[in-house]
Formats: C-alpha cells, structure tokens, sequence
C-alpha cells in the first residue's frame, strides 16, 4: 500500500513539483476517503470551485468538456474529483483528461478509479497519467501494514496507543482497517490526547462493564472455574459483542500454539515481542504452555474459529453458549495450576 497523503504540506510539495493529479486505486475507504476530504479541505480555503463528476463506458468526451473546460462563475480555477467506474472507458475520454493534465494549469484532479489496481497500472492510459501525478494505492491492508495504519489513523484523530492497545484494535477489528477507524474515532472522543493503554480499549469496548476481557481470560487461564462463570455471565448480561471476547481468546491462543507447537515449547522476551504479548498476559500463556497438550491447544483454535463463524452468522450456533462452555472448560482443565 503506499504511503497515504496525511498532510497539506505533502499537497503544497506534490504541486510544487508540476503533478497536478492524484490517482487512487483500490477503493479500501479509510484511505480513499481522507485523501477525498483532505484535498477538499486544502483546495476550499483556496478558494477553489469544487466539481464532481462520475465516468462509466457511456460517458463521451463532449460530455464532460463543460464541466472541466469552463471555470467556475466565482472561481478561475478547480478541484475535479473524477470517479472512473468499472468498465472500459472510452479513448476519446481518455485523451481528453489526459490533455488536460498536460497543459499544466492551477487546477488540481483527483482520479479515483474503481477498477482493479492490476489492471488499471498495467494500462497505457495509468502510464500516460502516471507523468502528472502520484498513486496511492488504497487497498485493504495485509497484516502487515495495518499496524502502521493504525498508528497512523490513531495519530491523525490525536490518540496515544500503547502497542499492546494497537494489537488489541487490531484483533477486534479483525484486521479491517475501516472498523478499526470507527473504534478510534469513538476512543478519540472520550480520551483526546490521552495514553490509552489495552486495559483501557477493554474497558470502554466492554461498555465499561464491572468485568473486562481481560479479567475473563485472567480467571479462565489461571483454572479459577468460579471467577470465569462470573465474568463471563457478567459480560453476557451486559450486552458485550461475543465477537469481540472470541477475538482476545484468538489472540492468546495463536501466541500459545506458536511456541507450544512451532518453537517445541522454548521461547525468549523477543518472542513474546514479535507476537505482541506483553507484561501479565506472558504469565498466562507460560502456564498453558507449560499445563496444555498439543491436542489441547489445537482443540483450542478450532473452537475459536467455530465461535468466530457462528457470531458471523456462518455457522449454526448460539455464540454465548459456545463460549461459555470453552472459557469453562478451560478454567477446569487449568484448574489444578495456579499462577
């Protein structure tokens, strides 16, 4: 994915240099939309005119040259937010918005095109308008890069994330960076400029219930079969999202198998590091580690993922019954090891 335009400065610099474009292709929102709103912004304090058109396989070139040949009745020059839809665009459309960003001009074009990144890079028309602009390519972030998605969206809405808070985002937005903006923007308006750390997030996501995830994983793990009932009838009269409890037991448990199964049981402090398992949380997955079977664990997983299903509406289920039974079963079993 690259690097989205988080700033005016990059704008100011992007025009300064002769490109008068931005393309983007991949249509992931988060970053479509804030390149959309940030050029608008910067262009309406211009005192630019701001013109929307939409392209698709019918549209010909006559068709759009009154909206970008003229000016504004107020306004010398433009911003044109060009949506090219799926399908094959005419030539003659093609010269014609390739002709305009040739005679270099005050006016600014966003081209935002819905077709397949692939596909459009590898056409002649992507390299003709690939001279006057800058691509940013808004696909749906790997595993990768929605981390630093997600530190950068967190920084832009003025909230300081501990890692362990990134990761927690990260596991109940399930890697989708568009329900991570939703949860950031909700925590920014109650913790502006704040350190939020992942006890925190639990909390507020938990809608502060006297029990968090957290709490529910700490009494599960350490075998107290009285607390885990407790907790988890709590959070279930509440009303917390089951997907969210489901999505903190798959993050334990992938840290668990990966050094049960993958490093044969030895681990170090960078273990824990590169699979974002921090302070207290290294003492659980220690003791499954050292009191769970392979056969266990890996029982482990495929009920998550059933869970993971049924709350998605996959799989037939009651998705609190489900849970309630594995965080059970996982108290008794651990029951006769204390932390």
């Amino acid at each position: 994915m690259n690097k989205q335009i988080i700033s005016e400065a990059q704008i100011d610099k992007l025009r300064s240099n002769n490109k008068n474009c931005i393309i983007i292709m991949g249509g992931e929102p988060v970053i479509t939309n804030h390149t959309l709103l940030l050029c608008h912004n910067y262009f309406k304090k211009k005192e630019y005119g701001i013109e929307s058109i939409t392209i698709n396989s019918s549209t010909q070139a006559n068709d759009i040259k009154p909206i970008l040949s003229d000016g504004s009745l107020f306004n010398n020059n433009n911003l044109y937010k060009i949506l090219v839809s799926r399908g094959k665009i005419s030539n003659d459309v093609k010269n014609f918005i390739t002709q305009l960003l040739i005679n270099i001009s005050d006016n600014f074009y966003i081209i935002n095109a819905e077709a397949d990144p692939k596909d459009f890079k590898k056409s002649s028309w992507y390299k003709s308008l690939q001279k006057f602009s800058i691509t940013i390519e808004a696909n749906e972030p790997n595993t990768t890069d929605i981390i630093e998605l997600i530190k950068a969206r967190a920084k832009l809405h003025g909230l300081n994330l501990t890692d362990e808070a990134i990761n927690l985002i990260t596991e109940f937005t399930e890697g989708n960076l568009l329900a991570a903006e939703n949860e950031i923007i909700k925590l920014s308006l109650l913790h502006n400029g704040n350190t939020i750390s992942a006890r925190e997030i639990t909390v507020l996501l938990s809608n502060n219930s006297k029990y968090d995830g957290f709490k529910l994983i700490e009494f599960s793990l350490r075998g107290k079969i009285s607390e885990t009932h407790k907790a988890i009838t709590h959070l279930e009269d509440e009303g917390v999202e089951p997907l969210m409890i489901n999505g903190l037991y798959a993050w334990i448990f992938r840290a668990i198998s990966n050094i049960k199964i993958s490093k044969e049981g030895q681990f170090t402090q960078d273990d824990f590091l590169k699979l974002r398992i921090y302070g207290p949380s290294q003492n659980l997955v220690i003791n499954c580690i050292n009191n769970l079977s392979i056969k266990q664990i890996e029982a482990s997983l495929n009920k998550i993922k059933d869970i993971d299903l049924i709350c998605k509406g996959l799989l037939t289920g009651d998705p609190w019954l489900e849970l309630n039974r594995f965080v059970i079963g996982l108290s008794r079993i651990l029951s006769k090891s204390k932390v």
